[in-house]
């Protein structure tokens, strides 16, 4: 599963499982580093994606 989300070109299944197992933002950019083409993102899909797993961060917390 883990293998399957890093080629996924949709990062959204690698940043649940990264938020799943409790992982730092640096750890999860790192596995996004390696899934993407060339190991390379842009600073604004960084931003993006850094934006996205604060919101469920803080969207889900109250949830347990």
């Amino acid at each position: 599963m883990i293998e399957r989300a890093l080629a996924d070109k949709n990062r959204e299944m690698l940043l649940v499982l990264a938020k799943s197992l409790d992982f730092s933002w640096q750890t999860t950019m790192a596995l996004l580093f390696l899934g993407a083409k060339d190991h390379r993102i842009t600073a604004q899909d960084l931003n993006d994606l850094e934006r996205i797993l604060a919101a469920s961060t803080s969207r889900h917390r109250g949830a347990f």
